[in-house]
């Protein structure tokens, strides 16, 4: 007897239910290996390695490990979406494991490389605070002129590139340090000009003229002298030839320059007499010893340096040139003498007799601090020009393969 048609279709189904069953199995539990939702840790390793600036030092490497992260989320997404088929969920695992160590890895050569850069940027920056401390050091004793503005604004672009080093923005770092040292050159140049004459042979030998014919004197007549030498600040009170006292002074804002005109800060060198003795009422100074300031050499080179151009319009040579004590507030600076504690004016105001030798000089040798200051500059220009920081090797080291 034949089987109904219908039967036999059911007959057929449930054959092929039999043999489809294990293949189903397999898909299902294979299938429970695979994410239902795309994992996190890519995608903020992606944005940490952006934010650690990897598109800018590894732009190569950084859009391969980019483009396999959107590769990889999207065949998870297809995958995911499919209503059948196998979801190889150790396969996919392998993957994603595989992206995040190559990510990782980039994340420390980043890490490196900033580090590398920062100490490149660092070693240009450290260098040039130092010789504006230098420069700075030297502001209240020689004329700055138009260079006070450029060094400030050298200090102000070395700020900036600090402060861009601290974000990570290592090439606008290196250029606003760049810019720092362009400033700085021409305060360099006119710093180094009015230093070297603390160098120059001849110049020592006039002032070490000087200071023996003053010695000579106290020696012969037995009487006291003063000599002022201005690169140590210093004030030494002879008597029969001898040192007697040393004291230490202050001077103007220019003061280790040579008196040119009025109002320039410049304490005058040269050979002089005292004038006068300033006692109480007579000075608003505790003490002051007037010198006869100008001298006819004074005279002559103002005249000599008018002709040329070389005096501003207006000026005159100035005078009133003393040694004194301190006001009753000690807030005067002096602006063109030479100051000293009242304890020790007292002292050297008893000492000195009116027309007493009185003689200012920078230096008697080469062995002072304005000279050590002077081969600390040129030490660090020298060393400037020969590392060579040119902005390319920035440029070259950015994109270096680490």
């Amino acid at each position: 007897m034949r089987q109904p048609f219908s039967h036999r279709i059911w007959l057929w189904i449930l054959a092929g239910l039999l043999l489809t069953m294990p293949a189903l199995a397999f898909a299902w539990w294979g299938n429970q290996d695979y994410p239902e939702t795309f994992p996190t840790q890519a995608e903020e390793l992606d944005r940490t390695l952006y934010s650690q600036g990897g598109h800018f030092l590894f732009p190569d490497r950084y859009e391969q490990f980019h483009q396999r992260l959107l590769e990889t989320r999207n065949t998870w997404r297809n995958t995911v979406n499919q209503w059948w088929g196998t979801k190889d969920g150790p396969a996919f695992q392998q993957t994603y494991q595989s992206l995040l160590d190559e990510g990782t890895i980039l994340l420390e050569a980043i890490r490196q490389k900033s580090l590398a850069l920062r100490m490149e940027v660092e070693d240009v920056i450290r260098p040039e605070y130092e010789q504006i401390a230098r420069l700075r050091s030297l502001t209240h004793l020689f004329e700055m002129g138009p260079d006070a503005p450029r060094l400030a604004r050298a200090e102000g672009l070395l700020k900036e590139a600090t402060q861009r080093l601290e974000t990570g923005q290592f090439a606008k770092a290196r250029i606003a340090a760049e810019e720092a040292i362009l400033s700085l050159h021409e305060v360099e140049d006119y710093m180094l000009e009015q230093m070297r004459r603390y160098t120059d042979e001849e110049q020592l030998a006039l002032w070490n003229q000087w200071v023996t014919q003053t010695i000579r004197w106290s020696t012969t007549t037995g009487g006291t002298a003063i000599v002022v030498l201005k690169a140590p600040r210093r004030l030494l009170l002879y008597r029969r030839g001898q040192i007697m006292a040393e004291y230490p002074v202050d001077l103007g804002f220019s003061g280790l320059l040579d008196k040119q005109y009025e109002g320039d800060g410049a304490t005058p060198e040269g050979q002089f007499r005292l004038m006068r003795k300033k006692g109480g009422g007579e000075t608003k100074f505790h003490r002051a010893l007037l010198l006869d300031y100008p001298s006819p050499q004074h005279k002559r080179r103002f005249q000599e340096l008018q002709a040329l151009g070389e005096i501003p319009a207006g000026k005159t040579i100035g005078g009133a040139i003393e040694i004194h004590g301190k006001t009753i507030d000690s807030k005067d600076q002096t602006s063109g003498c030479v100051a000293m504690d009242n304890e020790a004016i007292e002292q050297v105001f008893r000492q000195m007799t009116q027309g007493g030798p009185i003689t200012i000089v920078g230096a008697l040798h080469t062995n002072n601090e304005v000279v050590d200051i002077l081969h600390a500059l040129e030490e660090h220009i020298q060393l400037r020009e020969t590392e060579q920081y040119a902005p390319t090797s920035l440029s070259a080291a950015l994109y270096a393969a680490p």
